[in-house]
């Protein structure tokens, strides 16, 4: 009989909770700290400063000895809170160690942002905080590249603060574009950048813009600031300039339940085309289900209107009714 590795392997992994993500990739997080992930920002999942390294490759091994250990912690239960309250900490049968080559890097090293929405995880100021070294960062990308540690359909996720507004960013995307890597822009829309529209008409770059509302009211209301029309006025210039190919990305939470309608309305509106419904990850379970009608809506609404919807793994699956 043939031999199969791979069912092998399958029936040798042991099932229990885990996570995609911290196998797959990890996170630069601000004043030149790498974590774990980039859903966090708990001190217990901070994997090292870039500026203590005397040799930037001893990196490389440092962060995938911790996410295997950090493996290990969800094999034996052990897991952090962080993990356990995660809508990504899923039961399955697991592999015991770390992808050898990443899928997934974030960029979420730098603080300056012109919002203060109000289920962003890094909203809180803090002083001692600041923008880790863009240059740093790049060359430890590199060293992973040099080192064979990258997929070759590897994605450079960039978030917050905001990245249109943060000095470094015109360095990084012209790095990407260079290395043709795939790009994820999460950005709020504060600003228009001919470079992230240029990276989106070449196949690279994927552009997430959230507002989040479609309402004036609403956006100051969530957002903490009133940029609604120069936000939408940015979209607009977005979708004319990469002929839709840009996404909206709307993060339900309890502010902007009730403003499903003016969503949608204000997508068709500024040639909106792709969609993305996500959720705040601060929701606890016991709550789901106040979000049922509001998600369930905005799903409907979508397919009458014909805008492509993309549901993001954070939507807890057990409030979207089975059509």
């Amino acid at each position: 009989m043939k031999f199969n590795l791979l069912n092998f392997l399958n029936k040798n992994n042991k099932e229990y909770y885990s996570c995609l993500n911290i196998r797959k990739g990890f996170n630069f997080y601000r004043s030149n700290k790498i974590s774990s992930c980039c859903y966090t920002t708990e001190n217990e999942l901070i994997i090292g400063n870039i500026e203590d390294y005397t040799n930037l490759d001893d990196i490389v091994k440092d962060i995938e000895n911790f996410q295997n250990n950090l493996i290990q912690k969800h094999k034996k239960g052990n897991a952090p809170k962080c993990c356990r309250e995660c809508t990504n900490f899923k039961k399955a049968k697991w592999s015991d160690n770390v992808n050898k080559k990443l899928s997934w890097i974030s960029l979420n090293h730098y603080k300056i942002c012109n919002l203060k929405c109000t289920h962003c995880g890094y909203i809180k100021n803090d002083d001692n905080e600041k923008d880790s070294n863009h240059e740093l960062v790049l060359k430890v990308i590199d060293i992973f590249s040099k080192k064979e540690k990258l997929n070759k359909d590897i994605t450079i996720a960039i978030g917050g603060g905001e990245p249109s507004i943060n000095k470094g960013i015109d360095l990084i995307l012209q790095y990407c574009l260079n290395k043709k890597y795939k790009v994820l822009i999460n950005s709020n829309g504060a600003k228009y950048s001919p470079l992230i529209a240029k990276g989106v008409n070449q196949g690279l770059f994927m552009l997430d813009l959230t507002p989040d509302a479609g309402s004036k009211e609403i956006y100051t209301k969530i957002k903490g600031v009133d940029c609604f029309e120069n936000t939408w006025k940015n979209i607009k210039e977005y979708m004319n300039k990469t002929n839709s190919k840009a996404n909206v990305k709307f993060i339900i939470e309890e502010g902007n339940i009730d403003d499903i309608e003016n969503m949608i309305n204000t997508c068709k509106m500024n040639n909106v085309k792709n969609v993305t419904l996500a959720f705040d990850l601060n929701i606890k379970s016991n709550d789901y289900e106040k979000y049922r009608i509001p998600v369930n809506k905005f799903i409907t609404l979508c397919k009458e209107n014909n805008l492509k919807l993309t549901i993001s793994s954070f939507v807890p699956k057990e409030i979207i009714n089975e059509n």
